[in-house]
This record gives C-alpha cells, sequence and structure tokens, in this order.
C-alpha cells in the first residue's frame, strides 16, 4: 500500500493557523483543543510581517514570578493562553510587552498536544 504521510496538519485556531505533528486521533473536521505548556510558546510583538505559527492577542496581565514573568494574552475570539519567559538578568522585563499591549502568541509546533473539543479548558 502507498500511503502518503502528511508532515503536519493545520488548526484554525483563534483567526489563525496553527501547523503541528500530525495526530492520529483526529480526522480533518474535527472540533480539537490546542493545549501548550506556558514555556513552550513565545510572546513577540505584532508588526506588518505575518508570523507562522502564531495567535494575534492582547496582553492582559503579566505577573513577576521571581524568576520568570507569566503573560496573560487574550486572543481575538476571546479565548486566553498564558505564556512564561524566565528573566535572564536583573533588567531583562523591560522589553517585555505590557498590559493592552497587542502581541503574537508562537506556538512550538512540537510541544503542541491536541484534545477533543469538547475536553474542559
Amino acid at each position: 500500500m502507498n500511503r502518503k504521510i502528511r508532515k503536519s496538519i493545520t488548526i484554525a485556531a483563534a483567526g489563525s493557523e496553527i501547523k503541528i505533528p500530525p495526530s492520529t486521533d483526529h480526522v480533518a473536521g474535527d472540533d480539537v483543543r490546542i493545549g501548550i505548556r506556558p514555556e513552550k510558546a513565545k510572546i513577540v510583538r505584532v508588526n506588518a510581517k505575518a508570523v507562522p505559527n502564531s495567535i494575534r492577542g492582547r496582553v492582559e496581565e503579566v505577573i513577576y514570578l521571581g524568576l520568570s514573568l507569566r503573560t496573560l494574552v487574550r486572543m481575538e475570539d476571546g479565548s486566553s493562553m498564558l505564556v512564561d519567559r524566565m528573566l535572564q538578568e536583573k533588567n531583562s522585563n523591560s522589553d517585555h510587552p505590557a498590559p493592552g499591549d497587542d502581541v503574537c502568541v508562537v506556538i512550538d509546533a512540537d510541544s503542541a498536544l491536541i484534545f477533543d473539543g469538547s475536553t474542559p479548558q
């Protein structure tokens, strides 16, 4: 049997398209949720260029957690995501987005988990 192996699947999420490794548990058209650990996502500032595997949103809150910053980002569809960033030096949070800033959350495709759409958040 000659089967074509997909290198990635595309999921529509919060008005964006996210490409992740294929899942054997889901087929095209399934309602799914993407799960990603906060430290496996990255925040970048919005610019004119499209950022692959990213979802646009607005920073709602930035929480200082000692060695890291935890940022709550509200996506354009109303969903939210937490993103953690390790602080490398004393003033390294000066370039971090503040509440109200528009940002893109970049998804690490290899770290994304796919859940059935009926799975609670």
